[in-house]
């Protein structure tokens, strides 16, 4: 097992990542392919595998921004003063996919445990969509194509979303949640150790393993004889690249370093791309060739040497390549889901360590991280709670 798992069981069509995952966070577009993963369809599986996310945006891109045919400026002039793109395709979109069986699917119907930022203008505090407090309080759920809606509401490319919930207590007018959180892969790892509910086992760090994918950032640097001369229209643009790719690399350190101080390093996986070219960063830009040159980038990112922070914040380069660390996820993910099928499957019993650490565990060693070495001292209990003790079960 110390080789890891053959590819064709961790690529190809027929692997879900809703199956894999106990709970998905994004922000914005991150949030969209978010929700598509865990989507039913009329049979009740996932309507997207990843591959088909790929494919939506290929397909439905330029639908979404798609400049008025009389406008000669494609929108650049308008955005001066007015919302880029009106907003209506993109909700025709959604409310495509998310309509089944005579009505429009909603947080209750999600596949696996949700959590979508954003923010409310209305009331100047942040909003978040998550599957937990709709079922708690009807008043908290909302349809699927309004939280996209509302979640990618980028100001100046789209009109703030107007929502309500579907009992029509709760309403708002939300903006793009990376106003607030570009990264929300904290407010995931906040909501999976604080939902008692959902995830009762989890008691720390040691027991999430999380997987997080930026979007890329330009990281553009900038030079102290030019900075220093700048009034407020210079500072207009660079502020905002400042904060969105600031806030993402602050959740970056700090889960890193929370990580790293529990000595569980590599339960926590970031991939995001530093230095995006210009050509690329464009957020609108929806022609094949950009998507084809995003798709070049992204492959070209998976094959280069992966970066991680320590636990004072700084980037260390590692031996092994993005692609190598993705591999060994998948294997964690894959073991997980066998072992929680067949708990009793001797091919597992020479890796139940009973410590949570143990050297050479990891990436670089054997399969099985501290997560797993503590997953099966948990499955002893299960064990234990057929002989009338209380069973438990590791969930993350």
């Amino acid at each position: 097992m110390s080789g890891g798992l053959s590819r064709s069981e961790k690529v190809g069509e027929k692997v879900k990542l809703c199956d894999y995952f106990d709970l998905l966070a994004g922000t914005s577009t991150g949030a969209v392919l978010a929700t598509m993963l865990v989507t039913p369809d009329a049979n009740g599986n996932p309507t997207f595998t990843a591959e088909g996310c790929c494919e939506f945006y290929k397909k439905n891109g330029r639908l979404i921004f798609q400049h008025r045919w009389y406008d000669p400026f494609h929108g650049s002039v308008r955005q001066l003063y007015r919302p880029k793109y009106s907003g209506r395709r993109f909700e025709d979109l959604l409310k495509k996919y998310t309509f089944i069986d005579g009505k429009f699917l909603t947080l209750l119907d999600t596949l696996k445990p949700l959590v979508v930022t954003s923010f409310d203008i209305s009331q100047a505090t942040p909003f978040f969509f998550v599957r937990q407090a709709a079922q708690k309080d009807q008043s908290r759920n909302f349809r699927l194509w309004e939280v996209c809606r509302a979640t990618a509401a980028a100001p100046t490319y789209f009109p703030p979303a107007s929502v309500r919930s579907v009992d029509g207590r709760v309403q708002g007018t939300l903006i793009d949640g990376g106003a607030v959180q570009n990264n929300p892969a904290l407010v995931a790892t906040t909501h999976a150790i604080s939902n008692n509910e959902e995830f009762p086992y989890v008691n720390g760090l040691e027991d999430v393993l999380i997987l997080s994918i930026g979007a890329g950032q330009m990281d553009k640097k900038h030079d102290l004889q030019k900075a220093r001369k700048w009034g407020m229209t210079k500072w207009v643009r660079p502020i905002m690249d400042i904060m969105m790719d600031g806030t993402a690399d602050t959740v970056d350190y700090q889960l890193a370093a929370a990580y790293a101080g529990n000595n569980c390093s590599e339960n926590y996986l970031r991939i995001q791309l530093s230095g995006l070219p210009n050509k690329t960063s464009v957020m609108d830009c929806a022609t094949q060739k950009n998507i084809h040159d995003l798709i070049t980038i992204s492959d070209d990112l998976i094959k280069r040497k992966a970066i991680m922070r320590n636990a004072y914040g700084e980037k260390v380069t590692l031996d092994q390549t993005n692609e190598e660390r993705l591999s060994w996820f998948a294997d964690q993910l894959i073991m997980q889901k066998t072992i929680r099928e067949n708990p009793q499957d001797p091919q597992f019993a020479q890796h139940a360590y009973p410590a949570y650490v143990k050297e050479g565990l990891g990436p670089a060693g054997h399969l099985v991280s501290p997560l797993f070495a503590r997953l099966f001292e948990q499955r002893q209990h299960l064990q234990l709670g057929a002989q009338g003790k209380k069973s438990r079960s590791l969930r993350f």
